[in-house]
């Protein structure tokens, strides 16, 4: 399955990746689930689900993030899975909030 998204940053070092997620302090997968940013700690982003309460904060590699943008042409959720198993939806919406998709 793949997805009308596209990349916009097609070269884009690690370095200008963590700098611009820096900034994030939540972001909304493309179906609408919000995730608000707790922690930035080395390239490692904790965040947790803002719609529930008492939601376990997870841990998102910015690093896998990185890989998947930079090996990807399909960025469905699936596909990212490959590369961020832990949170591929997620890591979609923080590639869609940063506009490195479209």
């Amino acid at each position: 399955m793949t997805t009308d998204f596209r990349k916009t940053e097609p070269v884009i070092s690690l370095g200008v990746f963590l700098a611009l997620v820096f900034d994030v302090n939540g972001f909304e997968s493309r179906h609408g689930t919000r995730y608000r940013v707790h922690k930035l700690q080395h390239d490692v982003m904790y965040l947790g689900r803002d719609q529930v309460p008492n939601d376990e904060i997870c841990a998102l590699d910015l690093f896998n993030v990185y890989q998947a943008y930079q090996q990807l042409s399909d960025f469905s959720a699936l596909e990212i899975k490959r590369l961020v198993p832990e949170l591929p939806a997620a890591a979609q919406g923080l590639l869609l909030h940063l506009g490195m998709i479209e």
